[in-house]
């Protein structure tokens, strides 16, 4: 309570009386979605790549590997590069993760790199309900994370970069080492993906008087009102 707005996290029950009134929706509000090995600790056939995630070399030289000496959550961060200067590192892709078309969601990443001129991307594969690639989206490319952690982030969906039409599920991307220019290798930690959900403007969506629960114009009850 700020003196005048009530924020509530959970749900409401309304047991009876008149004395609440004009329930306003404000903002947004985030929900994670599942992904499998997000923070890379799992290896259960030690071959260097983590569990649930799929690798592809850019080059027969390109390398990947867990690397317990820097992370920023758990034990273990994911390190991709490759050692000639001329030949690009390769990417990793996660699960499938099903979506919903028209939802606005944050995709996130930890992420370093040996050198101020190593690049990364950070995206998504998109997919088909049919299994088919129907395109390759990405909130981050060919940037320059730098040689100390930091958090890249950006969203997919409206308001932010629009995924192809037909895509009902995708893969999280993770390139490391782009550029060819140097050698170089980028470390991923800590992946993340919420939705973001519409809460409104600050409308009256719901008032309570002697005549009971009235819902207003915006025509929604959010986050879980009874």
């Amino acid at each position: 309570w700020d003196g005048s707005r009530l924020s509530v996290e959970g749900s409401i029950r309304v047991t009876g009386g008149s004395g609440l009134s004009n329930f306003q929706d404000y903002g947004n509000i985030a929900q994670a979605v599942g992904i499998e090995n997000p923070n890379f600790e799992l290896d259960t056939d030690n071959d260097g790549i983590p569990d649930r995630w799929i690798w592809h070399r850019y080059a027969n030289n390109s390398t990947i590997s867990l690397d317990t000496t820097t992370r920023v959550s758990g034990t273990k961060s994911v390190k991709i590069g490759n050692p000639t200067a001329a030949n690009r590192g390769g990417y990793l892709l996660s699960q499938l993760i099903p979506i919903e078309p028209g939802s606005t969601y944050t995709l996130s990443c930890w992420m370093k790199a040996d050198s101020d001129t190593t690049t990364a991307w950070l995206g998504v594969q998109a997919v088909s309900s049919g299994g088919s690639t129907v395109g390759w989206r990405y909130v981050a490319a060919d940037i320059r994370p730098g040689t100390t952690w930091r958090e890249v982030s950006g969203l997919l969906g409206p308001g932010g970069v629009e995924l192809p039409e037909g895509t009902t599920q995708i893969r999280i991307c993770l390139i490391g080492k782009y550029n060819t220019n140097a050698p170089g290798y980028v470390w991923f930690d800590a992946v993340k993906l919420t939705k973001t959900s519409y809460l409104g403007s600050g409308k009256n969506v719901v008032s309570i008087d002697s005549s009971g629960l009235n819902v207003g114009s915006a025509g929604r009850i959010c986050g879980g009102a009874s």
